[in-house]
């Protein structure tokens, strides 16, 4: 369970059990998802699936298919998954929906009274923060089934938004990324482009952001999804079996946004080699735990790859939490934090 539901849980179930009352799950929600169907519990109204679109984002698709063909030949470490495999993504993926409640992104998962009241405290927590007004700027349009959320007088967001504000203002704190020239960016794990369309939106100096990801269908999406959103350039996508024509000194800095933490550490060395070889100067980390840095092997266990990076000469020089405030923290149950790295050869 993600660290926010377990918040909500408990911040649900305290003033009921004072009274000798339980909060339980509803039997709707014990039922199965269907693979590639809409389903009303992770996908936010159906008309948000743009015309356009339709035809294309389908798992039949002869891109996708050439796609997974490319990464299924390849047999390099990076293939190994633990966490994301056919077997998860055929559950939880519509292709349509691709921005609702999935392996990408936790949205929902509550009542609708507890959702808002959670978006709320996030939103109202990243607008105290956003000097930069990047909330209005980027702005949200629900489209491909993503949860928004409204409150009068306020910006409508989601968690696609507010998630890559607060990453983006860490940033900016930490190394003044607005004030960069020719910025160039390399996300591993890139997902479907959440963080390349809103890094695109938002840095005027950004001079390339390269999106990669060892999932077949994650590249699939996120070349459908930066297109879509008229931010290539600056943005782009490279397959898997591009990346090893990169050079050093391409990229200033690497993002890793929750995608270490649901690798093999196997995995992990294979990336944090190349971005050794690559001479990227800095790494952002965005780890699942409240502390430490852990991989997850496909038994289950947990691995330290705080070494890994070390040996590769990668130091940690910032380490924040995701929500500063403590009581904002206890609100949400959120205790991710946002760790910056630095190469030191």
């Amino acid at each position: 369970m993600p660290a926010f539901r377990k918040g909500f849980t408990r911040l649900a179930r305290a003033p009921f059990r004072a009274l000798g009352y339980d909060v339980v799950r509803r039997p709707e929600d014990e039922q199965p998802v269907i693979p590639g169907t809409f389903d009303a519990r992770l996908h936010h109204d159906p008309a948000s699936l743009p015309p356009e679109a339709r035809d294309y984002l389908r798992d039949d698709n002869p891109r996708l298919g050439e796609l997974r063909a490319q990464y299924g030949a390849l047999d390099w470490p990076v293939r190994v998954a633990s966490r994301w495999d056919e077997e998860r993504l055929g559950a939880w993926l519509h292709f349509g929906y691709f921005r609702g409640d999935n392996m990408y992104i936790w949205h929902y998962r509550q009542s609708d009274e507890m959702a808002r009241l959670y978006y709320f405290v996030f939103l109202q927590y990243v607008r105290e923060r956003d000097h930069r007004r990047l909330l209005e700027l980027l702005g949200e349009d629900g489209a491909f089934g993503c949860w928004t959320y409204r409150y009068p007088g306020l910006p409508v967001c989601s968690r696609d938004l507010l998630d890559s504000v607060n990453e983006l203002l860490f940033l900016d704190r930490a190394m003044r990324i607005f004030d960069q020239t020719d910025l160039r960016v390399l996300d591993i794990g890139a997902g479907y482009g959440r963080l390349a369309h809103r890094a695109s939106q938002a840095l005027t100096n950004l001079k390339s952001y390269v999106c990669v990801d060892a999932v077949p269908e994650s590249t699939f999406l996120s070349e459908f999804y930066l297109a879509y959103r008229k931010v290539t350039p600056p943005a782009r996508v490279m397959a898997l079996p591009e990346v090893e024509g990169f050079e050093p000194g391409q990229f200033d800095l690497a993002v890793n946004v929750h995608s270490f933490s649901e690798c093999p550490q196997a995995v992990i060395v294979w990336w944090v080699e190349r971005l050794a070889r690559w001479h990227v100067p800095r790494l952002l980390v965005v780890p699942n735990e409240p502390e430490g840095f852990l991989s997850l092997e496909p038994s289950g266990q947990r691995l330290d790859y705080l070494g890994v990076l070390e040996q590769h000469g990668y130091r940690l020089v910032t380490e924040e939490k995701v929500f500063d405030d403590q009581a904002v923290r206890a609100v949400l149950g959120v205790e991710d934090r946002h760790c910056l790295f630095e190469l030191d050869r």
